[in-house]
């Protein structure tokens, strides 16, 4: 019997299995089908981990610190890896992670702002999160189980 089309299938986890907090959410449906917005449960307990990180974590990025030398002053979006947007231009609201306020070319620590838009799966698949990040996120959910 084939699964229902609303109940969840097969959970999409970040990383080792450390239980729920580690469960970015559920696909319903066909388990074998691409993730998208139309097959994908969000586990709200997650994401406020991802924010968390980010919050402590994103003025310690290089990446984001090297494009922080590049913009004197204001605030710098931080573009979701899935779909970067061009150089120079702004991502689309639901790729764009949250912001950090730049002070001569300094990223100012706790200056990370989430983006209430951004969604952790799009047309174009899973969140990404730059590689520092991800690797702050794994540390962080190990501590969690």
């Amino acid at each position: 019997m084939p699964p229902s089309a609303n109940k969840p299938t097969a959970a999409i986890q970040f990383g080792a299995d450390n239980g729920q907090s580690s469960i970015v959410g559920w696909v319903t449906g066909d388990a074998q089908a691409p993730i998208r917005p139309q097959n994908f449960i969000e586990n709200r307990q997650f994401w406020p981990l991802v924010e968390e990180v980010m919050a402590q974590h994103a003025h310690g990025d290089p990446e984001l610190q090297a494009q922080a030398a590049f913009q004197k002053t204001g605030w710098m979006n931080i573009a979701d890896g899935r779909n970067p947007p061009p150089l120079g231009r702004t991502g689309n609201a639901e790729d764009i992670l949250g912001c950090v306020l730049v002070e001569d070319k300094t990223i100012m620590p706790g200056s990370f702002q989430p983006n209430c838009a951004h969604r952790p799966v799009s047309a174009d698949g899973l969140f990404q999160l730059p590689k520092f990040l991800h690797e702050k996120l794994l540390e962080r959910l190990s501590y969690t189980g």
